[in-house]
């Protein structure tokens, strides 16, 4: 179990050693742990100044780009630690995560990028597998599911390059290990967690199959899915109604709270009962009219007391409000809903690998790039 440190101790210690990129490192972790302002970055940073190692460097860009959302200079400083060489595999790792954000926009739009992008990330995921594989057995032997994550991985940047057939093989990679790990007592991540990221894989490979074009395959993956402990209804009625089970996934999804914002599920109510679908389409336009009173009345009341920030943002909500009024108006008056055109590579996301910290005894990570000392 992890000690806490004495802060007190450890400040005491910087002020008879403030140039320590060690010790500064040990207290930015510390804050980590116990926040106080952005005193952890604070300490990452002061760190990196006194000596921009790999391992400071390194965790100076990760927290930049995963928790203080300042990804340009997260990723320029991951860039100068790769620039270096490195000899353990969190930098790769955290590089490519760093590439696999640029997938989305700020508002979280999903862009695809062009193959040389997703290029750079299964080859970089290629060199952190390198580089776990020299790790000391013990600790590589506690981490084996960790290649579930590089391996899930790796074929979801094969499916943005149309790269099918690596795509199923890193997938069923990711399968077999998850398999081996659930009848094994060497994992360091619980059951269900595997057992929800074999139930995410499944989904995914079902997803390779309808952009194949082979129903077939997809629907035995879904109706796998569908019985397994992790299902989500919704999602799974979604990919049916991507292959034109409509009633399938409208049967799936009879006790949800179905609406138009599941786009292939709502398009699903929408061919498979017309009836449902109006009278929902129906209940969704009063609310919003409703919606749109109360929200006139709260904007008058704002510029009555000249409470203009609240009465701008209150007024671009009527604006929004309007427009989805108009729109339900048309759909209705049509009796039609358009069918999704959107991509379903959006839906093959990766995983995230959570903490890749030098020095993090929680996460029992390494201790330094040597590749050599670790937490035990």
């Amino acid at each position: 179990m992890a000690m806490t440190p004495d802060i007190d101790q450890l400040l005491s210690q910087l002020a008879d050693y403030p140039d320590d990129d060690k010790l500064l490192a040990i207290i930015a972790l510390y804050y980590m742990e116990h926040p106080d302002g952005d005193k952890d970055l604070e300490y990452f940073e002061r760190a990196y100044q006194v000596n921009p190692s790999i391992e400071n460097t390194h965790n100076l860009a990760f927290w930049l780009h995963h928790e203080y959302g300042e990804p340009e200079r997260g990723l320029l400083l991951q860039k100068q630690v790769m620039k270096r060489q490195p000899q353990s595999y969190l930098p790769y790792i955290s590089y490519a995560q760093m590439l696999l954000a640029q997938n989305y926009n700020e508002d979280g739009v999903f862009t695809l990028r062009d193959a040389e992008h997703h290029e750079e990330v299964i080859s970089t995921y290629q060199l952190a597998l390198d580089k776990i594989d020299n790790i000391a057995p013990n600790y590589r032997q506690s981490h084996l599911n960790k290649r579930v994550f590089f391996y899930k991985n790796m074929a979801c940047a094969y499916a943005m390059i149309d790269n099918f057939e690596q795509a199923f093989t890193y997938f069923e990679r990711a399968q077999t290990l998850i398999s081996e790990l659930l009848t094994g007592d060497f994992s360091s991540i619980p059951a269900a967690i595997l057992e929800e990221k074999y139930y995410e894989i499944l989904l995914d490979k079902a997803r390779l199959y309808i952009l194949l074009g082979d129903d077939s395959k997809a629907l035995t993956l879904l109706n796998e899915a569908r019985y397994h402990g992790d299902c989500c209804n919704l999602t799974v009625a979604s990919l049916y109604s991507r292959l034109g089970r409509y009633s399938l996934a409208t049967q799936l999804t009879e006790n949800e709270a179905v609406h138009e914002s599941w786009d292939w599920v709502w398009y699903a109510v929408y061919e498979s009962d017309r009836d449902k679908w109006r009278k929902i389409m129906s209940e969704t336009l009063q609310n919003a009219q409703q919606c749109l009173v109360e929200s006139q009345l709260e904007a008058e009341q704002y510029r009555i007391e000249n409470k203009q920030q609240l009465l701008k943002e209150k007024l671009n909500f009527i604006d929004q409000q309007q427009a989805k009024i108009s729109r339900l108006e048309m759909v209705l008056a049509a009796d039609n809903h358009p069918k999704p055109q959107d991509d379903i590579k959006q839906e093959i996301r990766s995983m995230y690998f959570g903490c890749l910290l030098f020095g993090c005894e929680r996460h029992r990570g390494l201790i330094d790039d040597s590749n050599l000392y670790y937490w035990h």
